[in-house]
């Protein structure tokens, strides 16, 4: 019952609690015994983060994110996540996170906009890149209202990328770009496809990228069999060798991990003198 819950979150502990709790609280919060939503939604709010954010809590939140959900339990998602997020880094996971949230930001019940709005202008929010800094509301404003995607593809593209890219900075890009590419406009698809060139030369690790190869290829891939324009051709099969030298990094960082055994760092500060 409620009561029970309500202990649960009143425990004082720095682990937060199993995955299969989060799941339990967020299918609670859509219970009609409004004590028992209440008690879960309690539990969710004071989940503590010092000891981080499994995977397992993670695979529980975007099962939550499902059109298949009730409302009340897809926004206690969304508002588990905007609290998590600001407390623990999760950056690498947003190539997840983002797309299942958006999805929810033209909801027709009030409780799920809102709650994956504040949601996903709070993950765009942690991510730091300076040249992308003053976009940051564009590319949200253009989730909510798809028939700005043109102007702010323009606007990306017009950006001088400087800033090392990361996979937070790939992943707020990225519902753009495929929204760009899915235009399948000539101009458009050249957009992207220089954003994309811009945005690799600026990527240090092949982890950042890694997931969103398997997701940008394939638009990049279809634009270059469909645009007509040979300017946009000539930047889109820039754009596939870019994606394409991704690999060599990965080459690199494989190569680099397998030459460095552990505790190499410790033996390379050692003062060797030959006797």
């Amino acid at each position: 019952g409620g009561s029970s819950a309500l202990v649960l979150a009143a425990r004082c502990q720095s682990n937060m609690d199993s995955a299969d709790s989060i799941r339990q609280f967020l299918v609670q919060v859509s219970s009609k015994n409004k004590e028992d939503a209440a008690a879960a939604k309690q539990s969710l709010e004071k989940q503590p983060t010092d000891g981080g954010v499994s995977r397992d809590v993670l695979d529980v939140v975007l099962a939550s994110l499902r059109n298949n959900q009730k409302p009340p339990t897809i926004a206690a998602a969304c508002d588990f996540l905007t609290y998590v997020v600001t407390e623990v880094d999760l950056q690498e996971y947003y190539y997840l996170l983002i797309p299942a949230v958006s999805v929810f930001c033209l909801d027709i019940k009030k409780d799920v906009k809102q709650s994956s709005r504040k949601c996903l202008e709070t993950l765009y929010g942690t991510v730091v890149n300076k040249d992308l800094a003053e976009l940051i509301p564009d590319l949200l404003k253009a989730i909510y209202d798809p028939k700005l995607t043109e102007t702010t593809i323009d606007r990306v593209a017009a950006t001088k990328f400087v800033t090392t890219v990361t996979a937070g900075t790939v992943s707020i890009l990225c519902p753009l770009l495929l929204r760009g590419y899915a235009l399948r406009k000539d101009k458009s698809s050249r957009l992207c496809s220089k954003i994309i060139v811009n945005m690799l030369q600026l990527v240090d690790n092949y982890a950042d990228v890694e997931n969103f190869l398997p997701v940008l290829t394939p638009p990049v891939q279809a634009a270059s069999e469909s645009v007509s324009d040979p300017e946009a051709r000539s930047t889109i099969s820039a754009c596939i060798q870019s994606l394409g030298s991704m690999e060599k990094l990965k080459e690199q960082a494989t190569a680099q991990a397998s030459a460095a055994p552990e505790g190499a760092e410790e033996l390379c500060n050692c003062d060797f003198t030959l006797a």
